[in-house]
């Protein structure tokens, strides 16, 4: 388990977000190549487990940051579904996909990102989920 794959899953079962982009199409890690528009990555960006005496001591919590990508045709679209997004990962807790989350905490927004060439707008947020390792 990790981060990616709770906020992956928070989002692939919030009816908001999927009635605008299908589970199918929220991907952790990389989207395929010519996939589908909108569509939401999940990609993780660091992961620190919390220092203690003992490091294989169970109960420890483990810090992972990820970064959620909206990519979409159009600007207005892209970020109308961030927005969906960042509402369905406020304020969670407690057991996610069979995961004991802390918590999940939003680090910041951006870029903005636009890719000419394809046409695809791209707009992205941090999130850290703080969770209890097994």
């Amino acid at each position: 388990m990790s981060g990616v794959s709770v906020l992956r899953y928070i989002l692939a079962n919030n009816a908001a977000v999927i009635a605008q982009v299908p589970a199918a199409r929220i991907f952790a890690g990389a989207a395929p190549l010519n996939a589908t528009l909108p569509l939401i990555t999940v990609t993780g960006i660091s992961g620190v487990p919390m220092l203690t005496v003992r490091v294989n001591e169970s109960g420890r919590i483990q810090t992972d940051r990820g970064q959620v990508s909206v990519l979409a045709a159009s600007y207005a679209s892209a970020v109308a579904i961030m927005r969906l997004a960042r509402t369905a990962l406020a304020h969670q807790s407690g057991t996610i996909n069979s995961v004991q989350v802390d918590a999940i905490i939003r680090e910041g927004d951006g870029p903005d990102l636009y890719d000419d060439a394809s046409q695809i707008h791209q707009v992205s947020t941090d999130v850290l989920v703080r969770w209890i390792l097994p």
